[in-house]
Protein backbone atom coordinates (compact mmCIF):
# COMPACT_ATOMS: atom_id res chain seq x y z
CA UNK A 1 0.00 0.00 0.00
CA UNK A 2 2.51 2.32 0.94
CA UNK A 3 4.58 1.72 -2.81
CA UNK A 4 1.21 2.62 -4.20
CA UNK A 5 1.16 5.76 -2.47
CA UNK A 6 4.65 6.97 -3.44
CA UNK A 7 3.53 5.99 -6.96
CA UNK A 8 0.68 7.71 -7.48
CA UNK A 9 2.27 11.21 -5.37
CA UNK A 10 5.04 11.03 -7.70
CA UNK A 11 2.52 10.32 -10.61
CA UNK A 12 0.43 13.64 -9.48
CA UNK A 13 3.86 15.91 -8.77
CA UNK A 14 5.19 15.21 -12.20
CA UNK A 15 2.03 15.85 -14.26
CA UNK A 16 2.53 19.11 -11.95
CA UNK A 17 5.48 20.05 -13.15
CA UNK A 18 4.27 19.02 -16.70
CA UNK A 19 1.55 21.53 -16.14
CA UNK A 20 3.45 24.48 -14.51
CA UNK A 21 6.09 23.68 -18.02
CA UNK A 22 3.49 23.86 -20.07
CA UNK A 23 2.03 27.29 -18.57
CA UNK A 24 5.66 28.68 -18.71
CA UNK A 25 5.87 28.20 -22.37
CA UNK A 26 2.21 29.48 -22.87
CA UNK A 27 3.36 32.79 -21.20
CA UNK A 28 6.49 33.05 -23.67
CA UNK A 29 4.46 32.54 -26.55
CA UNK A 30 1.72 34.82 -25.28
CA UNK A 31 4.65 37.34 -24.61
CA UNK A 32 6.12 36.46 -28.24
CA UNK A 33 2.60 37.00 -29.84
CA UNK A 34 2.18 40.38 -27.58
CA UNK A 35 5.83 41.86 -29.05
CA UNK A 36 4.87 40.55 -32.72
CA UNK A 37 1.81 42.74 -32.40
CA UNK A 38 3.27 45.75 -31.07
CA UNK A 39 6.04 45.73 -33.69
CA UNK A 40 3.02 44.62 -36.66
CA UNK A 41 1.36 48.11 -35.22
CA UNK A 42 4.65 50.30 -35.14
CA UNK A 43 5.66 49.10 -38.70
CA UNK A 44 1.61 49.83 -39.91
CA UNK A 45 2.01 53.31 -38.39
CA UNK A 46 5.92 54.05 -40.07
CA UNK A 47 4.18 53.24 -43.15
CA UNK A 48 1.30 55.46 -43.04
CA UNK A 49 3.66 57.90 -42.08
CA UNK A 50 5.90 57.59 -44.98
CA UNK A 51 2.68 56.84 -47.63
CA UNK A 52 1.59 60.62 -46.12
CA UNK A 53 4.86 62.35 -47.01
CA UNK A 54 4.87 61.30 -50.72
CA UNK A 55 7.15 60.35 -53.69
CA UNK A 56 10.06 62.40 -53.09
CA UNK A 57 9.77 64.31 -49.72
CA UNK A 58 12.97 64.46 -47.73
CA UNK A 59 13.38 62.25 -45.07
CA UNK A 60 15.18 60.91 -42.00
CA UNK A 61 15.12 57.29 -41.00
CA UNK A 62 16.34 56.59 -37.31
CA UNK A 63 16.70 53.50 -37.46
CA UNK A 64 16.69 50.30 -34.67
CA UNK A 65 19.54 49.31 -35.41
CA UNK A 66 22.45 51.14 -37.36
CA UNK A 67 23.43 54.64 -38.36
CA UNK A 68 20.19 57.04 -39.46
CA UNK A 69 19.21 57.54 -43.04
CA UNK A 70 19.09 61.08 -44.87
CA UNK A 71 17.31 61.36 -48.56
CA UNK A 72 14.59 61.47 -50.50
CA UNK A 73 11.73 59.21 -50.36
CA UNK A 74 11.35 57.02 -54.24
CA UNK A 75 9.34 53.95 -53.59
CA UNK A 76 6.84 53.15 -50.47
CA UNK A 77 5.56 49.65 -50.63
CA UNK A 78 3.61 47.57 -48.45
CA UNK A 79 6.55 45.77 -46.73
CA UNK A 80 9.26 48.24 -46.85
CA UNK A 81 10.04 51.93 -48.47
CA UNK A 82 13.39 52.71 -50.64
CA UNK A 83 14.87 56.21 -50.12
CA UNK A 84 17.53 57.87 -52.44
CA UNK A 85 20.24 58.13 -49.28
CA UNK A 86 21.71 61.54 -49.85
CA UNK A 87 25.13 60.83 -47.91
CA UNK A 88 25.91 57.38 -49.45
CA UNK A 89 24.26 58.60 -53.07
CA UNK A 90 23.03 55.56 -53.60
CA UNK A 91 19.00 53.63 -53.16
CA UNK A 92 18.33 52.33 -50.14
CA UNK A 93 15.72 50.12 -49.55
CA UNK A 94 14.07 50.11 -45.84
CA UNK A 95 12.26 47.85 -44.14
CA UNK A 96 9.58 49.25 -41.72
CA UNK A 97 9.96 47.04 -38.42
CA UNK A 98 13.60 48.18 -38.95
CA UNK A 99 12.28 51.77 -38.52
CA UNK A 100 12.27 53.24 -34.50
CA UNK A 101 11.23 56.81 -36.53
CA UNK A 102 10.83 58.80 -39.20
CA UNK A 103 11.16 62.42 -39.67
CA UNK A 104 9.96 64.57 -42.56
CA UNK A 105 13.15 66.42 -42.48
CA UNK A 106 16.81 66.70 -42.73
CA UNK A 107 19.59 69.03 -41.93
CA UNK A 108 22.67 70.00 -43.08
CA UNK A 109 25.88 68.36 -41.89
CA UNK A 110 27.61 69.69 -38.52
CA UNK A 111 30.64 69.96 -37.64
CA UNK A 112 31.21 66.59 -36.39
CA UNK A 113 29.89 65.50 -39.99
CA UNK A 114 27.19 64.11 -38.87
CA UNK A 115 23.00 65.83 -39.67
CA UNK A 116 21.83 67.07 -36.02
CA UNK A 117 18.62 66.30 -35.24
CA UNK A 118 16.71 69.47 -35.60
CA UNK A 119 15.38 69.48 -32.56
CA UNK A 120 18.39 69.48 -30.41
CA UNK A 121 19.48 71.90 -32.58
CA UNK A 122 16.19 74.13 -31.79
CA UNK A 123 16.55 73.59 -28.27
CA UNK A 124 20.31 75.03 -28.64
CA UNK A 125 19.21 77.76 -30.32
CA UNK A 126 17.18 78.70 -27.64
CA UNK A 127 19.03 77.72 -24.92
CA UNK A 128 22.03 80.45 -26.18
CA UNK A 129 19.22 82.89 -26.73
CA UNK A 130 18.18 82.77 -23.45
CA UNK A 131 21.62 83.31 -22.28
CA UNK A 132 22.20 86.21 -23.73
CA UNK A 133 18.91 87.72 -23.23
CA UNK A 134 19.66 86.61 -19.16
CA UNK A 135 23.28 88.32 -19.81
CA UNK A 136 21.52 91.27 -21.59
CA UNK A 137 18.92 91.90 -18.54
CA UNK A 138 22.06 91.57 -15.49
CA UNK A 139 23.82 94.28 -17.69
CA UNK A 140 21.40 96.85 -18.65
CA UNK A 141 20.02 96.19 -15.02
CA UNK A 142 23.65 97.13 -13.37
CA UNK A 143 23.77 100.61 -15.19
Amino acid sequence: MRLKNRTLFLSLAFALLLAGVAEGQTQSNTNAAEAHAQLYTHAAKIREQVRGMGLGHKITVDRRQGEDLHGSISNVGEESFEIVEVDQRQHVTVRYEEVKKVRGVYGDRGASGRRPNPRTSLLIGAGVLGFLFAVAVIVGGGG
